[in-house]
């Protein structure tokens, strides 16, 4: 376990460690599917705790106002789920892709926060497991 289940003091966790968590985490999961497969039985253990405080966008913008946890964490996503339809289910049952829109929805001027995160939904769209998932995304206005 990554991170463990401690909750209370992941919240206390600077967002600084949380780059390096997901930096590791992409890093071990880049073009390596052996580094996929031991991170999948982890996504819940490793991204709850990470995704908890990414919902808490005022304490991100406050701790990391170059926003690189935003441009970070898609990219930790994409080397996950690239063409590996194991790793977007687990991701699918998360709450990552509704953080990953909210971020693009909140940034104004971040080319790199909105590019890494369009890079990281292509690919997740592309499986039918990350489609289905999107298609019920929450954050999409409905239509009328």
């Amino acid at each position: 376990m990554l991170l463990g289940n401690d909750t209370k003091s992941i919240v206390k966790t600077s967002t600084r460690f949380l780059k390096t968590i997901s930096d590791f985490v992409g890093n071990l999961c880049c073009d390596c599917d052996e580094g996929r497969t031991q991170v999948v039985p982890e996504v819940n253990s490793i991204f709850e705790p990470l995704i908890k405080i990414l919902e808490d966008r005022e304490r991100v913008a406050k701790e990391d106002p170059g926003q690189r946890l935003l441009v970070i964490f898609p990219g930790c996503l994409l080397n996950l789920c690239n063409e590996t339809p194991d790793s977007i289910a687990a991701v699918s049952r998360l709450r990552c892709v509704e953080v990953v829109l909210q971020s693009v929805l909140g940034t104004r001027t971040n080319d790199a926060v909105f590019n890494s995160a369009l890079v990281f939904l292509q690919v997740f769209s592309e499986c039918e497991v990350g489609s289905e998932r999107l298609a019920r995304c929450t954050i999409f206005p409905t239509g009328t």
